[in-house]
């Protein structure tokens, strides 16, 4: 699971914070607090330099994730999400279309059904899919089956198939970022 962080989120199996030119991808994570966190955070004074860029989110992709999610959040606390993106202050360029921040064809498992309380954050809580999948934060999100969930083996990431999905991408009018790729499983 991840490292406890004091900003919205809670334990993440993934956390993007203050980044640019991210892309997750072809991770399968499972109960954690929160699936994937992507944060617009202020950055304590002195930490990231004077440059407000350090403390924008643009150009983040997550894509083809699996999230196994936890489905009964802790006392007090009906927020629970699968993918949160979330911006911790007023400044924050997280959700401007021009820092090209997007979602697209995760898929998500859960227990219990929907309106139970919060699975997806951007620019609000949302507690169905179909809604979410109506913002950048998620496109074709879709949920598991308990049978597809069981059968579900993560995919072999070969250059071939990377670039497979850069032309599947593509078709879709969406580029990958230009920066440093991030590949990464956690369970």
């Amino acid at each position: 699971m991840g490292e406890r962080q004091d900003i919205p989120g809670g334990n993440a199996g993934i956390s993007i914070t203050a980044s640019r030119d991210v892309e997750v991808y072809d991770n399968i994570l499972a109960w954690n607090e929160v699936g994937i966190s992507v944060v617009n955070s202020l950055r304590e004074a002195n930490a990231g330099g004077t440059d407000p860029k350090l403390d924008t989110v643009s150009n983040v992709l997550v894509h083809d994730n699996t999230i196994l999610a936890q489905d009964i959040p802790p006392a007090g606390d009906d927020t629970f999400p699968a993918l949160a993106w979330r911006k911790t202050y007023p400044e924050g360029n997280l959700y401007d279309p021009a820092a090209n921040n997007r979602g697209l064809d995760n898929r998500y498992w859960y227990l219990n059904p929907e309106v139970t309380f919060v699975r997806f954050v951007w620019e609000r809580d949302f507690k169905r899919l179909r809604v979410f999948n109506c913002t950048p934060g998620e496109e074709n999100g879709r949920y598991l089956t308990d049978r597809r969930k069981i059968r579900w083996s993560p995919p072999t990431i070969s250059r071939r198939s990377r670039s497979r999905e850069s032309r599947r991408l593509e078709g879709r009018g969406i580029s990958r970022p230009s920066g440093t790729y991030q590949f990464a499983s956690f369970s």
